[in-house]
C-alpha cells in the first residue's frame, strides 16, 4: 500500500500566498511532512524574485522526507531547513 498525503493549498494558490507574504515582509514558514509537500514549497519559493527570496529567509519546516534533488534547490531559494528527526518515530520509520 502506497500511501500520500494532501496539500492544504493547491500550488498557485501556495505561490500567490507565499509571493503577497513576502512581498509584506513576513519569513514564511511551511510545515511539509513528505517530500511532495517539500518539493511543493520550494517550488512556491523559488517563484518569488531573488530580491524577495534573500530579504525573508523563509523556512520549511519538520522535513522528514525529500528528494535528493530538492537538496540543491533549498540552496538556491535560499531558503532555511528545519528538520524534526524525533517525528520519525512516530511514522514507525528507523534511521
Amino acid at each position: 500500500e502506497q500511501w500520500c498525503g494532501t496539500l492544504n493549498y493547491e500550488p498557485e494558490q501556495l505561490t500567490e500566498i507565499v509571493r503577497k507574504l513576502c512581498e509584506e515582509g513576513f519569513q514564511v514558514h511551511i510545515h511539509c511532512l513528505g517530500d511532495a509537500a517539500v518539493s511543493c514549497a520550494l517550488s512556491a519559493f523559488e517563484a518569488l524574485p531573488p530580491a524577495l527570496q534573500r530579504k525573508c529567509r523563509n523556512i520549511i519546516a519538520h522535513i522528514q522526507f525529500l528528494k535528493l534533488r530538492d537538496v540543491e534547490r533549498f540552496r538556491k531559494a535560499q531558503v532555511l531547513v528545519n528538520m524534526t528527526p524525533f517525528w520519525f518515530q512516530t511514522c514507525g520509520t528507523e534511521i
